[in-house]
């Protein structure tokens, strides 16, 4: 794992260098002095041109060895084929940290690829702290240090804040930027990461988290490197209280193709990416729109949900219909109120109103917004609510009388008040938050925004397990063997061994050889019995008729061997058949999948899901990156939509969801102890009765 960087010399630089500076403030040379000296920047700033001797009143020097001190940083602005001699100068120089907007890298291919490794080599090799290539650079706002060229403060000045945003983007970082001016929001950094040589989106991450002005992390990405690198940053994040909120792009097959061609980016698997965002208690958002109206909730609000039961209160009957819709859509619940709190707002409500959620106060918005204040307070108080959220549109009178009732409400209560503003005085929505109260032109962002509170309040993430001593060391030694036989597939009789030694049971069973040895086995074992075909060329015995269930006497047996050697020879003539496996007939049991698969960028990973001849047809799973305790893994099992079934639906039993817990806690301990393992599936699992275990029915490991 690649060290979590200190970005202090990059994003709070006492004094900056412009390599390649120029007086056109319209080019990406420009730009980085006229920003500096735009926003007052209380730094000094060296442009560096030898073909200039002064650039906007400021000395201008012809190379880097010439500058009368070590800068903290410089920015580097010239062509890919110069950049290396550059890094060079600043490196003797004794400058910690570089920007490099310069494209041409490995998001151009082989060429491009080679000058980037060579870059990268050395910043490495040096300390340096290097921001891009290929990137638009960084900004910290509240220090007034802009060196970027985004457009997007070409004209005006932002204000510091206290969301910190980091792009793998350079344009979507402009984007975001111009979008917290619209809104009046305030921005703390702005880091366009670019090729990510060095620094990447991990060490923005964890520098946010470690700077006491900033509230809440954003961040755009198409791919990450190094996920554990990405994990201990979640975990500083989380260890100091700071949402990442994070759009995930290069979902698909398509985008990801595209994010290659980009930044160079491996966008991986986006379920594992999914999966390890939830693990380790980071907020995921879908668009453009919802990663700012997140980050302006955190900002804004410094109170948490305590749950998910919202109110809606507003002055249409329509609009709380629809956000009562869009609110258990969203996987929240409406409140019931408390009756004393209904006969308080009907006390005081018109006629044509009603006091139950979502409360509609009709025309009282227009005409009495002390009484509408009232309402909003009696809400609050209500120990069944943990939210409320207020939808009013065309609210053109009273709008001060009702900002000052909204402010009002919220210094009274610990709770949070997210406001829907449709059209109406468009100051309402600046007035609402100038006073802290997050304030959208859309119930249904509003909504999402409130969604993301409740995730971030009720997030448990869990950055890995401790491994006991001595944990899968037999399993390890087992892999081990394998592994030095030059063995790539594991049949079901050598993994399960690896399973049983990982403290994993498994169904009673003996490999033959012959007919007669297996009906000598299944007398043994007691009918019924399942016969399998053994072979390490065979992965989905039952795709070529491998599988033969509930075998009631010997002479079944028997005939099944014949069948099932007829049928699978038919099916798969280049297989090699290493005999047959008898097995108990186990019943009574929810058939589970438990699989390892190991992702190029986050390591180990753990599946659970439906199992047995369905588990494709269901699509029906959890994840998890390995290694992870119960608690996680009792949460993939509920969140699995065929839970139901453990759980003992229609009358069946429960089944031991405790067992099965267990049983993905030591997969996952199993799959980050030898990473020679890279695929395993245990498919069925079968889950007995409440207190009766689980037992691995099949299996078959992949070694790399």
């Amino acid at each position: 794992m690649t060290e979590l960087l200190d970005l202090t010399p990059l994003l709070n630089p006492r004094s900056v260098a412009i390599i390649g500076a120029t007086a056109d403030v319209r080019r990406p040379g420009g730009r980085p002095l006229d920003y500096l000296q735009r926003f007052g920047y209380p730094g000094r700033i060296y442009p560096v041109n030898p073909k200039r001797t002064e650039i906007a009143g400021v000395t201008c020097y012809p190379d880097v060895a010439s500058l009368p001190e070590v800068p903290d940083m410089a920015v580097i602005v010239l062509p890919a084929a110069a950049v290396h001699e550059a890094m060079a100068a600043c490196q003797k120089k004794g400058i910690p940290a570089m920007t490099v907007f310069t494209s041409g890298f490995s998001e151009m291919g082989a060429k491009g690829r080679a000058l980037e490794d060579r870059i990268k080599v050395d910043a490495r090799a040096a300390g340096s702290i290097m921001c891009g290539p290929n990137c638009q650079g960084v900004a910290n706002f509240n220090d007034r240090m802009v060196a970027n060229f985004t457009s997007a403060v070409a004209e005006d000045v932002i204000p510091g804040g206290g969301i910190g945003f980091a792009s793998q983007s350079g344009l979507f970082g402009g984007i975001l930027t111009d979008e917290c001016r619209r809104r009046g929001l305030g921005l703390g950094y702005l880091v366009s990461t670019g090729n990510e040589a060095v620094v990447d989106v991990s060490d923005v991450i964890a520098y946010c988290a470690n700077d006491p002005r900033t509230s809440v992390i954003a961040g755009y990405i198409e791919g990450i490197r190094d996920g554990e690198k990405f994990r201990v940053a979640a975990q500083v994040a989380s260890d100091a209280g700071k949402p990442v909120v994070m759009l995930k792009v290069g979902r698909t097959a398509e985008a990801a193709a595209a994010a290659a061609s980009h930044t160079a980016s491996m966008a991986g698997s986006y379920a594992v990416y999914r999966a390890a965002f939830r693990q380790w208690g980071v907020l995921e958002v879908d668009d453009i729109d919802e990663l700012v109206d997140t980050a302006e909730t955190f900002d804004r609000i410094r109170r948490m949900p305590r749950g998910d039961r919202i109110c809606v209160l507003g002055n249409s009957g329509g609009v709380g219909v629809f956000c009562a819709d869009k609110v258990v859509g969203l996987g929240l619940r409406m409140a019931q109120l408390a009756p004393d709190t209904v006969a308080a707002i009907e006390a005081k409500l018109p006629g044509m109103g009603s006091a139950r959620n979502p409360v509609d106060v009709a025309l009282q918005a227009f005409s009495d917004p002390v009484s509408v204040g009232s309402h909003l307070r009696h809400i609050l108080a209500d120990e069944n609510v943990d939210v409320a959220v207020a939808v009013f549109g065309i609210q053109r009178l009273c709008v001060d009388e009702m900002v000052e009732e909204f402010r009002a409400a919220q210094e009274g209560t610990d709770k949070p008040i997210v406001v829907a503003w449709m059209g109406g005085d468009p100051k309402g929505p600046e007035k609402l938050k100038a006073a802290g109260i997050p304030t959208f032109t859309d119930p249904l962002r509003a909504l999402k925004a409130v969604r993301k509170l409740i995730e971030f309040s009720r997030r448990q993430p869990s950055f890995g397990a401790p491994a006991a001593e001595g944990a899968c060391g037999a399993a390890k030694a087992l892999v081990a063997d394998h592994v030095t036989a030059g063995r790539k597939t594991l049949g079901e009789h050598a993994s399960k061994a690896v399973l049983e030694a990982a403290g994993i049971a498994t169904t009673r069973e003996v490999l033959v050889r012959t007919e007669e040895e297996t009906a000598a086995a299944a007398e043994e074992i007691g009918f019924p019995v399942v016969l399998k075909i053994e072979s390490a060329d065979i992965t989905h015995k039952t795709e070529v008729g491998g599988v033969a269930l509930g075998l009631g006497d010997a002479d079944a047996v028997r005939k099944a061997v014949a069948a099932m050697t007829e049928r699978v020879l038919a099916a798969r003539p280049d297989a090699r058949i290493d005999g047959f496996t008898v097995q108990e007939m186990v019943t009574d049991a929810v058939e589970m999948i438990v699989g390892i698969k190991r992702d190029p960028t986050f390591g180990p990973t753990v599946l659970v899901g439906s199992g047995g001849i369905l588990v494709e047809i269901l699509a029906d799973s959890a994840l998890r990156v390995a290694p992870f305790d119960h608690a996680q893994a009792e949460a993939m099992v509920k969140e699995l939509a065929g839970y139901s079934l453990l759980a003992g639906a229609r009358g069946k039993p429960p089944a031991d969801v405790d067992a099965l817990v267990d049983a993905l806690v030591k997969v996952s301990a199993l799959a980050a102890a030898c990473p020679e393992i890279e695929e395993l599936d245990i498919n069925p699992l079968m889950v007995l009765p409440e207190g009766r275990g689980v037992r691995a029915a099949d299996g078959v490991i992949g070694l790399g």
